[in-house]
């Protein structure tokens, strides 16, 4: 197969920012390739940026049918507030009620943080807050005041 590293790439980032299995993402990451073989049109592009967007667009439709297969039965923000309270360090640092949730957030998936590479950690911690309902802008900008706090 002429393009697997390019199917490689793309499965290793959404395995990295998503936290899901690398070989279920790159076998969907296959499946979207054979169909993307079958519509490519030389005189449209380069086949490497028609896989890439089929690629992409796969995995992301992906990973809509995976959360919503796995989002749990309650509201999610009421599961949170019910199972980590807040600290009183947090009001002394001037947290703002945002960035409290987002704390609980990533505190509640801590388990998970301590399993990926200190170089990935501020993009799997941004990947969370983003599935939280956060925009990238705001969870990265959480981020920073929460680095600056601690």
């Amino acid at each position: 197969m002429k393009n697997i590293n390019l199917l490689r790439k793309i499965a290793w980032s959404f395995h990295q920012s998503t936290g899901l299995d690398w070989d279920d993402l790159f076998q969907e990451a296959y499946i979207a390739y054979d169909k993307a073989l079958r519509t490519y049109d030389p005189t449209r592009g380069k086949i490497t940026t028609h896989v890439w967007y089929c690629v992409h667009s796969h995995l992301k439709n992906y990973l809509k049918e995976e959360k919503q297969y796995k989002e749990p039965l309650c509201d999610i923000e009421n599961a949170i507030n019910e199972t980590i309270t807040p600290h009183p360090y947090w009001e002394r640092v001037n947290l703002t009620q945002r960035c409290q949730k987002a704390l609980k957030i990533i505190l509640q998936k801590a388990n998970d943080i301590d399993t990926y590479l200190p170089a990935n950690i501020l993009q799997y911690v941004c990947s969370l807050l983003i599935n939280a309902g956060y925009e990238e802008k705001e969870a990265n900008e959480i981020i920073k005041q929460l680095q600056k706090a601690f």
